[in-house]
């Protein structure tokens, strides 16, 4: 069933040649992991279809990558909303002049479906697994770079807490190499826990 419905996500990623990538409002590097690397993966893939990340920028999270400008979409536009559980979430509403909308997410939904083709998975620790597990399982047609790799990683210890949140990791630890083998973490590290100076102060404040 899972491997129809990657054909189908698959399918109309073909079918489209602009698609927009969404995610929810307060983003966090989940969000911004997964929008980033399935750009990655597309624009990789498919290097004649153009490929827009929206919502509003984060300066904290511009170490995974940047959003595009908004701008108008129509029926022409494919909408994958990514790490998002109901409509009023998604940052940026243009999905909804789209011609059609994938939702892919790891989070129970709480409202009526309110795209075309859904893949939800609360057993995931992240929509970056997700995207990891898509792309995986369609190695042979799917394309991923440096930075796609890079993005996944950071979207997958931002939510799992560097692992901590995960009851049993083995699985994930399995496939983890497949994006890792040369990966540079320092750096990912060092911006996933950086605080402004305020924060510190409050931090100290408060111990």
């Amino acid at each position: 069933m899972i491997n129809d419905l990657m054909r189908k996500i698959i399918n109309k990623i073909e079918e489209y040649d602009k698609i927009a990538l969404f995610r929810h409002v307060f983003p966090d590097p989940d969000s911004y992991g997964a929008q980033n690397a399935l750009k990655n993966i597309i624009e990789t893939t498919y290097p004649n279809k153009r490929v827009i990340l929206l919502g509003e920028h984060s300066k904290n999270l511009e170490y995974i990558g940047k959003m595009d400008q908004s701008e108008k979409l129509d029926k022409d536009t494919l909408a994958i909303i990514l790490d998002v559980a109901n409509a009023p979430r998604v940052d940026n509403q243009e999905f909804n002049n789209c011609g059609y909308i994938i939702k892919i997410d790891h989070h129970k939904p709480f409202d009526a479906p309110f795209e075309d083709l859904t893949w939800v998975d609360t057993e995931y620790s992240s929509c970056s697994e997700m995207i990891l597990d898509f792309y995986l399982a369609n190695s042979d047609r799917l394309k991923i770079e440096y930075n796609g790799r890079k993005a996944l990683y950071t979207g997958i210890i931002g939510d799992t807490g560097r692992f901590a949140y995960v009851d049993n990791p083995t699985e994930l630890f399995k496939k983890l190499p497949t994006i890792t083998f040369d990966l540079q973490t320092k750096d990912i590290y060092a911006n996933l826990y950086r605080r402004k100076e305020e924060e510190l102060k409050f931090l100290g404040f408060i111990y």
